[in-house]
């Protein structure tokens, strides 16, 4: 299960990560786009399932035994929970903005204490400007009962709690959007659907589904003629998927010769030689 949100604030990860300005900044090691570890996201949602979410009814008691089930034990690297958490990257291009930091008290110690007379140095760092959306995914790793439990946890982590850095001064906000979320899947469906049919189409098979598909009445007669009379399609596998498209694709038409019929009144093709195209796709294995 997966979705779209929008980042409602700005976004920061790697804070801590080194970086020539003090405060690092977490891109995708390969896709270069600012990112949410699938980690950090575990143990976001993980948190807000302690604090909101399981429990074992009447006084406030944790399930820990749920919490180990889903996200596994707590510091043991070797414990697998039954869901997986994906990084969360953007779709689409993000505005990155710089914000600052400017500490007034820095390295001051009990004999010499902060005060307004210390110069200020601020300190930079990169943020994702508001706006953004990010794809989020989760998927389970054995079972589906309790994925769509964590899946409301996620979301309600993500809208109240926040993700990455400074969450505490409103960082890191997203809101789930079902609209963008439905009109992605429908485009990745179709993008689907195109990738299998071209692939279908690059084989010897699939072309020959295609000329099936494509042609008329009096070529698909001529193509029966050459594939299967003539033996033009010597490779058993090819002959066996022309026969194939040609009893799925055009029965109507088949049923038609059978019967000393044209399917179209144009076709230049006599009734007796329809008859015998029909025939032999009739003769041939699994007719």
């Amino acid at each position: 299960m997966w979705g779209l949100f929008r980042a409602e604030s700005r976004f920061v990860t790697g804070l801590g990560r080194s970086h020539p300005v003090e405060n690092g900044f977490a891109f995708h090691p390969s896709l270069g786009v600012p990112y949410l570890p699938g980690s950090s996201l575990k143990g976001l949602v993980r948190a807000w399932a302690r604090d909101y979410g399981v429990d074992k009814g009447g006084e406030k008691e944790v399930d820990e035994e749920a919490i180990t089930r889903l996200f596994g034990a707590a510091g043991d690297e070797g414990s697998e929970g039954s869901i997986l958490f994906f990084d969360a990257i953007p779709v689409a291009p993000v505005m990155l903005e710089v914000d600052i930091l400017t500490p007034h008290s820095a390295a001051w110690t009990p004999e010499d204490p902060p005060g307004d007379w210390r110069s200020p140095r601020p300190v930079p760092f990169l943020v994702t400007a508001p706006g953004a959306y990010f794809f989020f995914g989760i998927a389970p790793r054995r079972g589906e009962g309790e994925l769509g439990r964590v899946q409301g946890w996620l979301r309600d982590a993500l809208r109240f709690e926040g993700a990455g850095a400074k969450t505490a001064v409103g960082y890191g906000r997203f809101a789930e959007v079902a609209d963008e979320t439905r009109k992605l899947a429908e485009a990745l469906a179709r993008e689907a659907r195109e990738r299998r049919r071209a692939e279908a189409l690059s084989t010897p098979e699939g072309r020959l589904r295609r000329e099936v598909e494509e042609s008329n009445e009096a070529e698909l007669a001529e193509f029966i003629r050459r594939y299967v009379e003539k033996g033009e399609l010597t490779a058993p596998a090819e002959r066996a998927a022309f026969v194939a498209a040609v009893r799925e694709l055009r029965p109507a038409w088949l049923s038609d010769w059978r019967s000393k019929k044209k399917a179209d009144k144009a076709t230049n093709v006599g009734p007796d030689k329809l008859k015998a195209r029909a025939k032999l796709i009739d003769s041939e294995p699994g007719g």
